[in-house]
C-alpha cells in the first residue's frame, strides 16, 4: 500500500498565461506519479494553445465561471459543475469565458505541474509587472515533454 497524501495548505502558486494563477495541490512526487491536481484561477479570455498530450490525460472540473473546451473537432460549453475529459493523443484546447473562473485540473498519470513550474513564475516572489510566459520557452518545454503545441487557441 502507498502512503496517503494529505495536505491542507501551503500550496505552491504559479503565475501562468494571461491572468491565470495555478495552485499545485498534489504533484507527481507526492502521488507516486499517479496523478497531479492543479487549481486554476482564471480570467475571461485566458486560454491554452491547441495542443496534444502523448502521455497523459487531462480532466477539468469547472467549479466557478464558464469555459469552452475543444476536443478534436468538437466544441463544448461548460458552466459551474461541468466536467470535460481531454484524452491523450487527441488535440484539445480550452478558453475561460468569464472573470473569476475556477477549475480543478486532474492530470493522469504524471507531473504536468513540471511544465507549469518550468515556464511559469513561482509567486513565492512577486512577478514583475511585465512578466508573461515565454512562448519560445513553452514550445521547447512542451516538445520535450511530448505535449506539442499545434497552434493558437481556437477562435470563438
Amino acid at each position: 500500500m502507498t502512503d496517503p497524501y494529505v495536505r491542507t495548505g501551503g500550496y505552491q502558486e504559479l503565475q501562468w498565461m494571461g491572468k491565470t494563477r495555478l495552485r499545485v495541490l498534489a504533484d507527481a512526487a507526492a502521488t507516486g506519479g499517479r496523478f497531479s491536481a492543479i487549481e486554476e484561477l482564471c480570467g475571461d479570455g485566458d486560454a491554452s494553445p491547441l495542443h496534444v498530450h502523448d502521455d497523459e490525460d487531462e480532466t477539468f472540473w469547472l467549479l466557478e465561471g464558464s469555459m469552452l473546451a475543444w476536443v478534436g473537432d468538437e466544441r463544448y460549453e461548460l458552466g459551474p459543475g461541468g466536467i470535460v475529459f481531454l484524452p491523450r493523443k487527441i488535440p484539445h484546447a480550452y478558453r475561460f469565458t468569464s472573470d473569476n473562473s475556477r477549475a480543478l485540473l486532474i492530470a493522469t498519470p504524471r507531473g504536468i505541474e513540471e511544465m507549469f513550474r518550468e515556464a511559469g513564475w513561482d509567486l513565492a516572489k512577486p512577478a514583475p509587472a511585465d512578466w508573461s510566459v515565454s512562448m519560445p520557452l513553452l514550445t521547447e518545454i512542451t516538445d520535450r515533454r511530448r505535449t506539442p503545441i499545434l497552434g493558437p487557441p481556437p477562435s470563438l
